[in-house]
């Protein structure tokens, strides 16, 4: 039904969801004792010095897939991008979250 009333959305879904294409849905665990961060600051930085587009986050089960820019991201939530490669957690740069929005 969502396909014939937004057209391309299967095929858009089909290939989030593929391995084997580049570009696919990750997620990342945000590591425990980083300091909170606002959605909007991981927005743009991720995009910027990862080359990702976070697209959504998980805390305790709940799965948000539009987030609010002022949704405060803690530590042991799971972020969901997308990105032709799976990210190293330990190569992001976590405190460079709260920074950017201080």
């Amino acid at each position: 039904v969502r396909a014939a009333r937004d057209p391309g959305t299967s095929v858009v879904a089909n290939l989030l969801l593929s391995a084997g294409k580049d570009d696919t849905a990750f997620s990342v665990r945000v590591p425990e004792g980083a300091a909170a961060f606002p959605y909007e600051a991981a927005l743009r930085l991720m995009r910027r010095r990862h080359a990702v587009t976070l697209v959504g986050m998980n805390r305790h089960g709940n799965v948000d897939l539009n987030c609010h820019e002022g949704t405060e991201i803690q530590s042991g939530d799971v972020l969901f991008y997308i990105a032709d490669h799976r990210l190293d957690p330990g190569a992001i740069a976590w405190d460079a979250f709260a920074k950017e929005s201080a």
